[in-house]
């Protein structure tokens, strides 16, 4: 890197550091004009004017940043610097339009797929929340997201539609050339140069799969830009979920509390990934805790808000159906042990195989005594389970799979499967799933062995009169 430009970025931040926002920003400006493609000196000229009070010329530096991230496949960092331009200019739409084309689609029927559901019920979020926040529990107002991690945070900034006069700032000597040559300043945090467009922009769950009109709906009003410090937890184990997220900049740690143990960590998520879809479009108590690991940006769909939008734009429910039936279908590949043996081309492959139905309460998907017709994935509604007997066992609910004992063995189903409420399922035909999955040696030796172990346990469980899964 130029020597004078590295002078002025570091000099920039010494300045800023101090309140000094003119001087500072008069360095960062020098270093744009030099270095165009400069993405953290962009973002700080902008950080700057907004709290200098002039936000409207902050926009078209936000708005270049935005779109350096979008073209270099960072869509949700995108994002969260489109949230700070929609804070400053409401009626603002270029960027919106600019990440609808580069990542919406126009959808197109899918055929077999089940309508959507309900809309789904919620408490609406406080009017007074600002656009962008930390999580309600901070009554401070926020700044804009600072998207590089090693960039450090900016103060406070407030989100009036009008900028507001600023106070006058203290005075500052006039700042020349060679004294930036002669600052000896500490070495600097690298700020981020604009990524090179990506060869190929990623498909994003959700966002590609709406039209450009139910696109900027969602991004404009069902999308909020949070900030987490280091060690605070997005979720809780056991609270009612409403809401998604994705993380924008950071990692977080996903924690289990398992009985008599402390909590642990079973993952971590890093920048670019979604958690907490369940929250999103069913609620329910949240299955693990996640914590910020350091300062977390992410953004948060909100069940609420999301509601206000499917009013208008019933579209887009249908395109939540199918990232909830993706995000399913997908967990279930990844982690059941039968599926876990094949390769990621064959798993993709076989994820276009699964059929939508749908049941009406009463109606029954696997019957005891037949031929097991295929594997099933629960995605909406319950399921009662009982044997010939009339012995009744754990209801299947949402994400539960079953069918594939009676496959794998090709024997007769053990138990009665029967909705108990209107269902919609993912179905993996008997046949494809021979073909595809026991194809392989190795795999159905596996799956064979589980099968077997898992119907010698039922028969012991059953003989101590306890209840289970028999199917």
């Amino acid at each position: 890197m130029n020597e004078t430009i590295r002078k002025a970025k570091d000099h920039g931040t010494e300045l800023l550091a101090k309140g000094k926002l003119k001087p500072a920003l008069e360095q960062f400006q020098q270093v744009i004009a030099k270095a165009p493609n400069e993405l953290g000196a962009r973002q700080k000229v902008a950080e700057i004017l907004v709290k200098l009070g002039r936000g409207a010329e902050a926009v078209p530096h936000y708005e270049a940043v935005s779109d350096a991230y979008a073209r270099g496949g960072q869509f949700f960092k995108a994002i969260a610097i489109c949230k700070v331009i929609l804070q400053l200019d409401p009626s603002h739409s270029s960027t919106q339009d600019n990440l609808s084309k580069l990542y919406g689609a126009t959808r197109q029927p899918t055929r077999g797929l089940p309508p959507p559901r309900e809309p789904m019920q919620s408490q609406a979020i406080a009017s007074s929340l600002p656009s962008i926040t930390r999580p309600p529990r901070d009554d401070k107002p926020a700044g804009p997201p600072v998207l590089s991690a090693a960039a450090p945070q900016p103060p406070p900034m407030l989100a009036p539609v009008a900028p507001q006069p600023p106070p006058p700032p203290p005075p500052v000597e006039e700042i020349g050339e060679e004294e930036i040559l002669a600052v000896e300043a500490e070495p600097a945090i690298e700020l981020e140069v604009i990524p090179a467009d990506a060869p190929e922009l990623p498909q994003i769950p959700l966002f590609s799969d709406l039209s450009p009109v139910e696109f900027k709906a969602v991004l404009a009003g069902a999308v909020e830009a949070r900030i987490f410090a280091d060690g605070e937890a997005i979720v809780t184990e056991g609270q009612m979920g409403d809401a998604m997220y994705a993380v924008c900049q950071g990692e977080v740690s996903v924690r289990r509390q398992l009985k008599g143990q402390p909590s642990r960590e079973v993952a971590v998520i890093s920048e670019g990934d979604i958690f907490g879809e369940i929250g999103l479009v069913l609620g329910g108590p949240r299955l693990a805790t996640v914590v910020a690991k350091g300062e977390v940006i992410a953004l948060e769909f909100h069940r609420s808000a999301m509601d206000i939008v499917l009013k208008n734009h019933p579209g887009v429910g249908q395109a939540i159906d199918r990232f909830y039936r993706d995000r399913l279908l997908q967990n279930l590949l990844r982690a059941s042990p039968v599926f876990r043996p094949l390769s990621q081309e064959a798993k993709d492959l076989l994820a276009r195989e699964f059929e939508p139905l749908t049941f009406d309460p009463g109606e029954v998907l696997l019957t005891q005594g037949s031929q097991g017709d295929g594997l099933y994935l629960l995605l909406r509604g319950s399921c009662e389970v009982i044997d010939i007997s009339g012995e009744r066992y754990p209801d299947l609910h949402e994400g539960a799979h079953f069918g594939e004992i009676s496959v794998i063995l090709e024997k007769p189903a053990t138990a009665t499967v029967r909705a108990a409420s209107k269902v919609t399922v993912l179905k993996l035909a008997a046949r494809i799933f021979r073909e595809q999955v026991l194809s392989h040696p190795e795999v159905k030796a596996h799956v064979v062995a589980m099968a077997r172990e898992r119907l010698e346990r039922t028969k012991e469980l059953q003989t101590r009169g306890l209840q289970v899964d028999l199917v």
